[in-house]
């Protein structure tokens, strides 16, 4: 009886030192979860677009079709809206968040620090144009 009880305890003891060795879920590892933020689809059905964002940080926006075949990603990319013919998408493309913790750090003033961008995304060829700078938004 002694002989299992000690077999017993040693088996809880070697599964808490295999189990206790991963990295422990803390705010770090939760800051870098990855979630989808927003989304919308063309009228004609063939794209969709959606915003995927770490809880903290910078986000990434992605155009794909419907079938998979074509995927565009934007670096940065926030609010997406497809054109009604389904040929662009319009999206804002957001500045990198350390350039603007960088210039609020610094005291730059608001209307000296980075701004947003307005981009139009041709769906057929990739194609990124690059309108101008929004104000605050």
């Amino acid at each position: 009886m002694r002989l299992r009880s000690l077999a017993f305890a040693a088996a809880v003891l070697a599964a808490a030192v295999v189990l206790g060795q991963g990295k422990p879920l803390d705010h770090s590892v939760y800051d870098g979860w990855r979630s989808i933020r927003t989304w919308s689809m063309s009228d004609d059905g063939k794209w969709i677009g959606f915003q995927e964002a770490p809880q903290e940080g910078d986000a990434d926006l992605f155009l794909k079709t419907i079938d998979g075949k074509t995927e565009i990603k934007i670096e940065l990319g926030g609010s997406q809206r497809f054109t009604s013919d389904g040929k662009f998408a319009v999206l804002t493309v957001s500045p990198k968040k350390e350039d603007l913790d960088k210039a609020k750090k610094d005291k730059v003033k608001p209307a000296d620090q980075p701004k947003k961008s307005l981009v139009v995304v041709d769906l057929a060829s990739g194609e990124q144009t690059v309108k101008e700078s929004q104000e605050d938004s």
